[in-house]
């Protein structure tokens, strides 16, 4: 392979419905849920107002990227430039976007077409960073389908090229590597990899990454019913979350920390977790996992016999479903 064509910025690995972080294609500066900066083609530096508008369009996709819609939007223009121009390198991230994108929605398949062009187009061009990303991507898709030995053989790809050239990603992968063996049932080794995904986060000052990991460590310790441990790590990671305003990240540690004590039977405590969760992702407009969270904390109130939390947000999920503009969790503490 080639060597690294630019350099990588910061990796923000952020595990809800599959999603990867999304991919700027920039020069030098680093931004929203940036993981990438790629390099154009000699081609592309001869056009740059062209350029730059494929660029500014991923880049509103990116801004994007809790809008489903809008960025899926921006990042299909951006892809059409690119491919009238032949960068290659901006194909590759575009498809990737729009792939993480689809994943994010739960459209797997989709996404396949897209990442399976990104990955052919990736290997074909030596481009280390790409391709890193585009197995990353595969390796997820299938995760999510529960073909478990075809997301293992794609991931360690990804982690083989990060530590190779030293990039800071591979933090993330891990993390990802760690989960498919907790879907198989090898919490052993599943742990093993957190460990390394722990040093690695640690090491390149990767605060984000260190928050993910504790996140993941939680959920392989819930599985196997290590409450005490499980709750210490996704408060670990709650309070990283909070320090970074990691708006998705908090709901996902308070969801983690609801599940912790619906799993000990602490119907009430959960409750709170996941009231905390919905007032995030509504004050965010992250609306398919705020309705998930009332759905989750009618469930749990009818395992509780609280028939008035069950009362109060059955109300609560008419309006939020009515109200397509709805921001704020309404105060529901």
């Amino acid at each position: 392979m080639n060597n690294v064509k630019c350099s990588v910025l910061s990796v923000q690995w952020l595990w809800v419905k599959g999603f990867l972080p999304l991919l700027l294609l920039i020069t030098l500066n680093s931004s929203l849920i940036t993981i990438l900066a790629g390099c154009a083609s000699k081609q592309v530096d001869k056009i740059p107002a062209v350029k730059q508008k494929a660029v500014d369009l991923n880049y509103a996709g990116v801004k994007y990227s809790d809008n489903y819609n809008k960025a899926l939007k921006n990042f299909e223009r951006a892809l059409i430039i690119n491919k009238k121009i032949d960068n290659r390198t901006g194909i590759v991230v575009n498809e990737l976007n729009i792939a993480r994108t689809y994943i994010a929605e739960g459209r797997y398949e989709t996404a396949f077409p897209f990442i399976k062009e990104a990955v052919d187009m990736a290997e074909s061009e030596s481009d280390v960073l790409l391709l890193s990303e585009a197995y990353a991507t595969i390796s997820n898709y299938y995760y999510l389908n529960g073909d478990y030995n075809k997301s293992l053989s794609y991931i360690e790809k990804g982690i083989d090229i990060d530590k190779h050239h030293g990039l800071s990603s591979v933090g993330g992968k891990l993390n990802l590597k760690a989960l498919v063996y907790k879907a198989t049932g090898e919490a052993d080794k599943s742990m093993e990899v957190i460990n390394e995904a722990l040093k690695q986060n640690e090491s390149g000052n990767n605060r984000r990454g260190v928050a993910d990991t504790y996140r993941v460590s939680g959920s392989v310790m819930l599985s196997g019913k290590k409450y005490d441990d499980a709750v210490l790590n996704f408060e670990k990671a709650l309070a990283i979350d909070k320090e970074l305003a990691r708006g998705r990240a908090i709901a996902l540690d308070l969801t983690g920390l609801a599940n912790v004590y619906v799993g000990k039977g602490e119907y009430r405590k959960a409750i709170d977790y996941l009231k905390k969760a919905y007032d995030v992702n509504a004050a965010n407009s992250y609306k398919e996992n705020a309705l998930a969270d009332i759905d989750r904390i009618i469930e749990t109130a009818t395992l509780l016999g609280d028939t008035n939390i069950v009362r109060i947000f059955s109300e609560e999920r008419e309006r939020f479903v009515s109200d397509s503009n709805l921001s704020v969790g309404r105060g529901l503490k």
